[in-house]
């Protein structure tokens, strides 16, 4: 069905988002942004927020991915 490349590639592709992901935890409860710790909930496992340790989820609504993917490039202004 695969070859040995494509499922090499498709593994670090998976990997590489799940990083992305688990960085994004990290830093919504880091930084106090509860909207894109609950935004990250619908697509990803989060196993460990303080690590960053994520698994994703197998059944996504593809609403939640885009919502997800457009908030997620906003910029807030940290109250010093």
């Amino acid at each position: 069905m695969f070859g040995e490349e494509a499922l090499e590639r498709l593994t670090e592709l998976v990997g590489g988002r799940q990083l992305l992901l688990g960085r994004m935890a990290k830093l919504a409860l880091a930084s106090g942004n509860e909207d894109t710790y609950r935004l990250l909930q619908k697509v990803v496992h989060i196993d460990n927020a303080t690590t960053g340790t994520v698994r994703l989820k197998k059944n996504v609504k593809k609403i939640d991915e885009m919502v997800l993917d457009t908030r997620s490039t906003r910029t807030l202004r940290v109250n010093r």
